[in-house]
């Protein structure tokens, strides 16, 4: 976990790189039901970097991952706070001024 050691130490474009690498080998090597907390990581980088539009997709594809893995038993080590995500993306969906999407999104 290469990147959640530049993350730790204030380096968040060297992290989103290394995270981002985790993020495809982990869904290349293990399919998407085991990718969820990698996205959901990936997004977090994006946040933070203030690519809001790079991080939504991310977001949703971590909950898209979470819900393949709950269908398919699968959620054995992939823990994803699906409300947190929801939250995030409903926090960016206000920051760009697009209220009724982040009311959808708070009120799940």
């Amino acid at each position: 976990r290469i990147g959640e050691v530049y993350k730790t130490h204030g380096r968040l474009r060297v992290a989103l790189s290394w995270c981002t690498r985790e993020m495809h080998i982990r869904m290349s090597l293990f399919g998407a039901q085991h990718c969820a907390m990698s996205c959901f990581n990936v997004a977090q980088l994006q946040l933070q970097l203030c690519n809001y539009d790079a991080a939504l997709p991310l977001y949703l594809q971590a909950v898209e991952c979470h819900a393949l893995a709950a269908h398919g038993g699968q959620v054995e080590g992939e823990t994803l706070h699906v409300a947190s995500a929801l939250s995030e993306m409903a926090l960016i969906y206000e920051h760009k001024g697009e209220y009724d999407k982040a009311w959808e999104l708070s009120v799940r």
